[in-house]
């Protein structure tokens, strides 16, 4: 996916866009090793899964994606779930919105002071 990436870059950099398709590239296109499935391209807005407070949420953010079946692989497609994908990221507007503020703690220790 790293070469694959490379070329989308190239793409984008010669063109001044990224392409509709990977066919646009015009390089002969990988599949997947394990599962022979086509690399997955999505561009515009990508989704990014993060953990956060004990689950897994999406954050769509501008870019592009490469994918492939991953954690997914020997699932049918009705078990398959797009988080678990191998994923190629890359955001392309910056600056990307700033991560939440994590929540305040109580930082007084003196629940945890011993007296000798």
């Amino acid at each position: 996916m790293t070469d694959l990436g490379l070329q989308i870059e190239l793409f984008r950099l010669n063109h001044g866009h990224l392409p509709e398709s990977l066919d646009e590239l015009g390089v002969k296109l990988p599949v997947d090793a394990l599962s022979g499935e086509p690399i997955r391209y999505i561009k515009g807005k990508v989704k990014v899964w993060v953990r956060e407070d004990l689950k897994t949420v999406s954050h769509e953010l501008p870019g592009w994606q490469l994918s492939a079946p991953g954690s997914n692989f020997g699932r049918t497609s009705d078990q398959q779930e797009e988080h678990m994908r191998d994923t190629f990221t890359v955001i392309t507007q910056w600056p990307v919105p700033p991560a939440p503020e994590p929540p305040e703690t109580d930082d007084d220790q003196s629940d945890f002071f011993i007296e000798p």
